[in-house]
């Protein structure tokens, strides 16, 4: 074939490579649009957790370690407390009642809902691989909203404990 005489499956080739080109480069700006607004949501996410944060209190926190037979007599004694609490505790107008937990010296009361409120109760059990073996973790979790004049909220400690520092 001479160089005046036009090769059409040459041309063909050409536009396909082309066009391929043309969708390499569509099919990585959609990734990069993609990764972008998934940072996006990871910043908002992280930006909402910050600001729940600074509206969160630690009223009691405790890590124990048992051996395991002793957990479900604990687990026992805070289920009948939230099962008191949700009969209306103490009768007060408010039918919710009180939920009272103690731990190393210290003791919170919160207000809980009415038993027929409704609760958000979150179970979480995870995995995590190490060299050394797998770790598991069980995160029980309960969330309740209390309106503003009912929400107080007590906190005691122990003389003995106020003496030791």
């Amino acid at each position: 074939m001479s160089d005046d005489e036009h090769d059409p499956q040459n041309e063909t080739e050409i536009e396909d490579d082309e066009e391929s080109e043309s969708e390499e480069e569509v099919e990585e700006e959609a990734e990069k649009e993609e990764e972008l607004e998934e940072e996006e949501a990871e910043e908002e996410l992280e930006e909402e957790e910050a600001e729940e944060e600074e509206d969160e209190d630690d009223l009691l926190e405790t890590e124990l370690e048992v051996p395991l037979r002793e957990v479900p007599d604990s687990l026992r004694e805070l289920a009948d407390a939230l099962e008191e609490a949700a009969e209306g505790g103490d009768g007060d107008d408010r039918e919710g009642g009180e939920l009272t937990l103690e731990a190393e010296g210290a003791s919170v009361t919160v207000p809980t809902p009415a038993g027929d409120e409704i609760v958000e109760y979150e179970i979480e059990l995870e995995r995590e691989r190490e060299d050394e073996g797998d770790e598991f973790e069980l995160e029980v979790e309960l969330e309740w909203t209390v309106p503003g004049e009912e929400s107080s909220v007590d906190m005691e400690e122990d003389a003995e404990d106020d003496e030791d520092s």
